[in-house]
């Protein structure tokens, strides 16, 4: 398993709280560095916001504490699509936050934006 499916794990994984320590475990994902790692997993979109790759726009849902899927806990009640510039791919996250499910769609997306710069290097 690879250093970001093993993120992408514990952030689909975590609590209703956010992790400081997936918080530096993000923005090492994200920038290679952890300076003072932002609150990714907090309660705030706002830092999540800034994971996304340029140009990319994300959409919400919320499932609802009705639906059996989140009763069961086989899904989390938010999920998020991101979908890079010029696509209609989306790359999905759930998380039990709004900030956690943005998070993993845009760690995801951000994955997908440099595989695709990497395979148009090397073409």
């Amino acid at each position: 398993m690879s250093e970001i499916d093993d993120l992408l794990q514990r952030l689909q994984a975590a609590a209703t709280e956010g992790s400081r320590e997936l918080d530096a475990r993000i923005e090492m994902a994200a920038y290679g560095c952890v300076i003072q790692a932002r609150r990714y997993t907090g309660d705030s979109l706002a830092p999540a916001n800034t994971l996304l790759p340029e140009g990319a726009n994300w959409e919400m849902g919320f499932l609802g504490p009705d639906h059996s899927e989140v009763i069961s806990g086989k899904r989390r009640p938010y999920i998020v699509s991101v979908y890079l510039k010029g696509s209609s791919k989306g790359y999905w996250g759930e998380g039990n936050t709004p900030a956690l499910a943005l998070s993993i769609g845009a760690l995801k997306a951000r994955a997908a934006a440099a595989a695709k710069e990497m395979a148009g290097n090397n073409g």
